[in-house]
């Protein structure tokens, strides 16, 4: 509950800076995708309400998905993470992140943008009413 309030106040603080480019440090999309990613973590059931909140509005547009409120965003049950890679050009973020145990571990690229001055995930696809947020997935590394 506690890093949930802060992820809240993150996003609002990074919400109205008003943004217009990606950091070069990556601090504030490693905020961002780190509060995304902690919506997948097992000890949460997955809150496909506020995953949503995350998807870029251009995407949800350009691919005419109209009944959001059905939409589910893909997931992994997450146990830990660790971001990996912040390339600023690209606007893509790199984590490993791992379910108990170490049982597997894959790699998740976010790719970031910026629309309206905040900072949105671009989804790679979406399939039937479930949206990958994700821009590229190595499984089991």
């Amino acid at each position: 509950m506690k890093f949930s309030i802060l992820c809240l106040i993150t996003a609002a603080i990074i919400s109205s800076c008003g943004l217009t480019k990606l950091s070069s440090d990556g601090i504030n999309e490693k905020e961002f995708t780190s509060c995304f990613i902690d919506l997948m973590k097992a000890e949460n059931s997955p809150d496909y309400r506020k995953m949503m909140d995350y998807i870029a509005p251009s995407y949800i547009k350009a691919n005419n998905i109209i009944n959001i409120e059905n939409c589910k965003v893909n997931n992994y049950n997450v146990h830990e993470y660790n971001m990996i890679c912040w390339d600023q050009p690209s606007g893509i973020i790199t984590y490993h992140i791992w379910g108990k145990d170490k049982l597997w571990t894959h790699e998740v690229s976010f790719k970031i943008v910026i629309e309206n001055k905040k900072l949105w995930l671009m989804p790679s696809k979406h399939e039937d009413n479930w949206i990958d947020a994700w821009h590229k997935v190595k499984t089991f590394i």
